[in-house]
């Protein structure tokens, strides 16, 4: 039996596919936003199984390249994390809630928790001897893909860039540079620099993050493609 969260929870990959226009049906993830819901078990759990362990491998490798440039690493789990959006109650907080971009507060927004964790964290320290503080820090975000490049990868590096710089912040690091690698199974590699994280990026995903918060639930928008990859159990317009 499914049951309505406590509080609003979004997952980081539930966003980056309809940003990017390679999925349509919101519904699946405002649900998934609002209920702990039961899954439909893994149709191959072989294929799985096998992803699991490229994925690993391409993980460590990048892992050990990283330490022998001297950069600090940690992976997956080490690197969970929790971005908080603020979102405005209602309509009438509007104004207020564009006004966030200038870090104003406003007793009408509630927070949404955005979660996720990034594969890899390489982490160097340089010094700048031209600063008041001499120390600051060098990251590089990377996250491994054994299937093909898709747009949605890229909506992802930016989510966990702006979580990352937002988390430095909170704890008063001095960051010299943050950027997005995106590395495949085929040898190719995708740079994400923080400067693509654009104002009109940031307005869609707030806009994105605000419409699945809502209590208004969307249309469901059924099709095999989407479909054949959700997982959830209690949805009667499946197509098969």
């Amino acid at each position: 039996m499914d049951q309505k969260r406590n509080n609003i929870y979004i997952y980081v990959t539930w966003l980056t596919k309809l940003l990017a226009g390679e999925n349509q049906c919101k519904w699946a993830t405002w649900y998934k936003a609002h209920y702990q819901y039961s899954k439909i078990p893994p149709k191959d759990p072989l294929s799985l199984a096998e992803w699991t362990r490229e994925h690993n491998i391409l993980l460590q490798q990048r892992k050990e390249k990283y330490e022998k440039e001297k950069y600090r690493v940690t992976i997956e789990d080490q690197n969970a994390f929790k971005y908080i959006v603020k979102v405005p109650k209602h309509d009438t907080c509007i104004d207020t809630y564009k006004n966030l971009t200038l870090k104003k507060e406003c007793d009408l927004c509630e927070e949404v928790i955005i979660a996720g964790k990034a594969d890899l964290i390489a982490i160097k320290e340089i010094t700048r001897i031209d600063q008041q503080r001499p120390i600051y820090i060098r990251c590089l975000i990377e996250d491994e893909k054994t299937g093909k490049q898709r747009n949605s990868d890229i909506f992802q590096m930016m989510i966990y860039l702006l979580a990352f710089d937002k988390k430095f912040e909170i704890e008063k690091k001095f960051v010299d540079s943050i950027n997005g690698i995106l590395n495949y199974k085929n040898g190719s590699i995708i740079e994400v620099p923080f400067a693509k994280i654009t104002e009109s990026f940031k307005n869609d995903f707030n806009n994105l993050v605000k419409e699945i918060n809502s209590n208004n639930e969307p249309f469901k928008v059924p099709s095999k493609f989407e479909c054949q990859w959700c997982d959830i159990q209690n949805c009667e317009k499946r197509i098969y």
